[in-house]
């Protein structure tokens, strides 16, 4: 799973990765990336309604992914994914978004 954070930490800006979780296509894209270093990243995916439903990446370690969104009232929403329940679907590679 190491090489999993490596890949998405290796993500530059304006590009993403497919991934598969619980059976569902997510992708992890890297917004932008500060003079500084840091990155902004998300990750989202496509509703069945058109639709794009995403989080902002707070924090990525060797076991989690940790993921916040605000809702309309301000109230910070948190999830947090286990790396071991992501894959890299063999036949994607980094891609650029549109």
């Amino acid at each position: 799973m190491k090489n999993l954070v490596k890949t998405i930490n290796s993500l530059r800006e304006d590009e993403q990765i497919k991934v598969m979780y619980n059976g569902e296509e997510y992708f992890i894209q890297c917004l932008l990336e500060f003079n500084t270093g840091g990155k902004s990243m998300s990750m989202y995916k496509k509703s069945n309604y058109g639709s794009y439903q995403s989080m902002n990446i707070d924090k990525i370690t060797n076991k989690y992914i940790s993921l916040y969104t605000y809702d309309m009232f301000g109230n910070r929403n948190t999830a947090k994914i286990k790396i071991a329940d992501i894959s890299i679907p063999e036949e994607v590679e980094t891609e650029q978004t549109l």
